[in-house]
């Protein structure tokens, strides 16, 4: 990195760290809170059909979030639009200590999947209206090392709190979130110009002018979303330590962001990301063959952990390359790419815990990396049949 680069990332820090602060208090907390619910209803019997509606409340809320979230931030700005999110997210955990009702359960998670989906997307958003188009790829990259530096973090809350209390993990979840209403508030430092016409957002546009980034959003969604709701099901069946092997497998996800930030603001992103779906399809299968070798599975954990979780940036950065990654084409507005693809990362994380119990079903826990091999690998055809067809045009 050259001195002008270090400037302009020394300049971008003191914008942005108010933000990613805000960022890692509020999904430290709904990390924790997601795994926490994942193992107690584990405890508790409940099957993998139940398990994945649970889940995929709380995605579908965050879906919701991020297709609200421009209009949202147009109206009250990005620090009142994230500490509002936060307090809403944890008052949801809150009201789930209140009783067992599964119907209480399932609206509390959707109301705390909005705030989290309108978190994401404030933050999203800053950190990259503040970057210039040549090092999108590089904040992006530390934004996800942030992001899955603080989910690394939650494990060892997992490990620390009793998860059988009555009260602390509800609390604990809460005033995590909640400490996310502070940073953007005391910070003083400027928000990026929100015009208002960036929140016209034409969805299908947004798809004609980039449909990688979009199916990209979607799949890294579906493959995400089955990996928070399942993996620490897998490891107890196996019985593996969840902390070591969600740790390990988030690990991989940081280790892999930067060198993905770098290869996506110098090579060609489009084919980037169609080869980051072949690799993660081929270290999925070896865990799906060989699920009772700890060493095996940590291994390829890793490697799922640097590919699988790079998905989501790969693909913003796609959609936000004029032109979409394609030939030629217009920069669109940043904000209303950012909220699009958040919104396809919501439908996938919203769909992948619903389908994927059929599979267990039918093949056992080891299809989750199975069903994740397989769709890995149809995301790559599909990627190169979108390549082809570009330069054909």
């Amino acid at each position: 990195m050259g001195h002008g680069e270090r400037k302009e990332m020394r300049e971008w820090i003191a914008v942005a760290w108010a933000p990613l602060l805000s960022l890692i208090f509020v999904i430290m907390g709904s990390c924790f809170f997601y795994f926490f619910v994942s193992i107690h209803l584990h405890h508790e019997g409940v099957d993998d059909r139940r398990l994945g509606i649970f889940h995929s409340s709380y995605f579908a809320g965050m879906l919701v979030g991020s297709w609200i979230s421009d209009k949202v931030i147009l109206r009250l700005g990005h620090a009142p639009a994230c500490g509002g999110s936060a307090l809403v997210s944890g008052l949801s955990m809150l009201a789930m200590g209140i009783s067992s009702s599964s119907f209480l359960w399932i609206v509390a998670r959707f109301v705390q999947g909005v705030g989290v989906g309108l978190v994401y997307v404030v933050v999203e958003s800053w950190i990259l209206g503040c970057a210039s188009k040549g090092m999108r790829g590089k904040a992006l990259s530390v934004y996800m090392i942030v992001l899955y530096l603080t989910q690394v973090a939650s494990q060892i809350i997992v490990d620390g709190v009793d998860l059988f209390s009555s009260v602390k993990p509800y609390l604990t979840g809460a005033l995590l979130s909640w400490l996310g209403l502070f940073p953007m508030w005391i910070s003083g430092s400027s928000a990026p110009f929100f015009e208002p016409g960036h929140a016209e957002r034409k969805f299908w546009k947004i798809c004609k002018h980039s449909p990688l980034g979009v199916v990209g959003g979607i799949g890294s969604g579906v493959i995400l979303g089955c990996l928070y709701a399942f993996i620490a099901k897998f490891a107890l069946v196996f019985g593996y330590s969840v902390a070591l092997l969600m740790g390990m497998t988030l690990w991989g996800s940081v280790l892999g962001q930067w060198p993905m930030g770098w290869l996506s603001d110098h090579w060609n992103r489009s084919k980037l990301l169609t080869v980051n779906y072949g690799v993660l399809a081929s270290a999925s299968l070896v865990i799906f063959f060989f699920p009772n070798d700890l060493t095996v599975t940590l291994i390829a954990s890793l490697v799922v952990g640097a590919t699988a979780f790079t998905l989501y940036p790969q693909s913003i950065a796609v959609a936000c390359t004029p032109g979409g990654g394609r030939s030629g084409g217009a920069q669109l507005s940043i904000t209303s790419v950012t909220a699009v693809i958040a919104t396809a990362y919501g439908v996938g994380l919203t769909l992948g815990p619903l389908f994927l119990p059929f599979c267990t079903q039918s093949w056992g826990c080891p299809s989750l990396y199975g069903g994740i091999a397989l769709f890995a690998a149809f995301l790559a055809l599909l990627g190169i049949t979108i390549l082809r067809i570009d330069v054909n045009k």
